[in-house]
């Protein structure tokens, strides 16, 4: 609630108080691994980047421990993905959210609307370190899993468009460009 309302000073103390009092994460390790990423999440809010990769370090050695089921390994991967991202850190976005993919491909999650969101992030990576090619990659993979789940006039599927054009319009292939943005606008 805290957290929903931008208060995460209190966030952080009441998850805080459910680490130090509610469980004991061995006994209670799925419990504890929900607030841990909880408090990855308030931390990655507040821009404590440093302290938010922590947090989700601590999430992805417990999964190794305990060998939790694969959600939770991708989901993790990709938050920390989104935290090294908003550090400037792109080579080790890139890392996360290929390993977010790895994961989520290895359970068959192909055609996952959260798939598409990992392949746009991991596009979106692949831009500041000017390599085109892998970020027009990534976003054609995103754009194929939400036509197959999608109409194309829908606006995440607008959004991928615009984004394709976008890049390419940056690397002077205006005549491509263009044609992203006419499918853009559902022609």
């Amino acid at each position: 609630m805290y957290y929903l309302k931008g208060d995460y000073d209190c966030a952080i103390e009441y998850i805080q108080k459910s680490l130090d009092i509610g469980f004991d994460r061995h006994n209670h390790p799925c419990i504890t691994l929900g607030i841990l990423r909880s408090l990855g999440r308030v931390f990655y809010a507040k821009k404590e980047y440093d302290r938010a990769v922590q947090v989700y370090r601590e999430v992805l050695a417990m999964i190794q421990d305990a060998y939790y089921p694969c959600c939770k390994t991708s989901e993790t991967y990709y938050f920390l993905g989104k935290v090294y991202d908003a550090k400037k850190d792109h080579d080790q976005a890139i890392k996360c959210f290929q390993e977010s993919l790895r994961t989520k491909l290895n359970y068959d999650w192909r055609y996952d609307a959260s798939t598409a969101g990992v392949y746009g992030s991991l596009g979106d990576a692949f831009l500041p370190k000017g390599a085109y090619d892998r970020a027009i990659e990534s976003y054609e993979k995103k754009l194929c899993i939400l036509l197959r789940i999608h109409e194309s006039t829908d606006s995440s599927v607008v959004d991928t468009y615009q984004d394709l054009s976008g890049i390419y319009h940056q690397i002077a292939q205006y005549d491509r460009a263009d044609q992203y943005v006419q499918k853009s606008h559902g022609n």
